[in-house]
């Protein structure tokens, strides 16, 4: 699979959020295949979906192929797929690539601290995700999620003890990092990248 990747494709592994609401070509670009690819329903609760996914395009346009499973063999089987359509279509005309989008790369400031944050669904009620194949159930069970927490060099400082502390001590650390940790964490992200928690609905939060 990694082989055909290589040779038969340009892999692209990107974050579909901020490309959500983007106005620059790459964002409007990757809407126009994932709303054809529709693979997604719109969330219970109102707004857009997810856009996650697979997908197979050509630069200049056309959808080949796309679905939101996993595993080798279904890989191989939209490769196999998007090849047989990419093979009936007319060839395309030389063209200009499409200019970049912007650079969407935040740094954490020197100082700092990156946290990994690891994920696992615990205490499964009986019959959960029972109208899913059992394979997918299983990994959706057994798999971890991963995130990172980043630490400011301000806040990092603010979790030391100050200088007069003695034993039983006490001290809060930054409101932010711990309404942060809320927001942002304190969510299921095993199954796939969650919404993040809206600010007032964080009655609160603090860290002692």
């Amino acid at each position: 699979m990694v082989r055909r990747l290589r040779e038969q494709f340009v892999p692209v592994a990107i974050d579909c959020v901020p490309l959500r609401g983007g106005d620059d070509p790459a964002s409007r670009w990757f809407r126009r295949i994932a709303d054809e690819a529709a693979l997604n329903p719109p969330p219970k609760q109102g707004g857009s979906p997810s856009r996650q996914g697979h997908y197979v395009a050509l630069a200049y346009g056309p959808l080949l192929a796309a679905h939101n499973r996993r595993g080798a063999a279904a890989v191989l089987a939209l490769m196999d797929e998007a090849l047989a359509r990419a093979r009936r279509l007319p060839q395309p005309p030389a063209a200009e690539p499409p200019p970049a989008g912007p650079q969407r790369r935040p740094t954490l400031a020197p100082g700092g601290l990156r946290l990994d944050v690891y994920t696992r669904i615990l205490r499964w009620q009986p019959g959960a995700l029972a109208d899913l194949p059992a394979e997918f159930a299983r990994w959706n069970r057994e798999r971890t999620g991963l995130d990172h927490l980043w630490i400011w060099p301000d806040e990092l400082a603010a979790l030391l003890p100050p200088p007069h502390a003695q034993p039983g001590h006490r001290w809060s650390a930054p409101r932010r990092l711990a309404r942060r940790i809320a927001r942002f964490h304190l969510v299921d992200d095993v199954r796939g990248e969650p919404d993040a928690y809206r600010a007032n609905e964080v009655r609160e939060a603090r860290i002692e």
